[in-house]
């Protein structure tokens, strides 16, 4: 039986196609993770900006949304633990399977 070499050129050719197709499955799930961010940041929807361009227009985005939460949790604070909600009406699906 021949064993194949690594210095052999099918095996090289085959080596160097296995790279390339792990480097264009690398590329397009990077590509997919920028067209998904695009789809979420509103100033990028739309436009045909650079990968660097949409990272930084998803930072800016992400503080802009992080300054309103603290903008809305200061205006409207949780109530404090000794005001616990009161507990859910007992289900009905328990006592029928009590009765059972």
């Amino acid at each position: 039986m021949h064993k194949v070499l690594a210095h052999e050129p099918g095996c090289v050719k085959s080596r160097r196609l296995a790279h390339i197709l792990s480097e264009q499955k690398r590329r397009e799930k990077i590509n997919g993770g920028f067209d998904e961010l695009k789809s979420v940041i509103p100033d990028c929807a739309q436009n045909t900006d650079s990968k660097a361009t949409i990272l930084r227009k998803a930072t800016a985005y992400i503080l802009m949304l992080e300054e309103e939460l603290k903008r809305y949790s200061d205006a409207y604070p949780r109530p404090s633990d000794d005001l616990a909600p009161a507990p859910p009406p007992p289900s009905h699906h328990q006592d029928y399977i009590h009765r059972q």
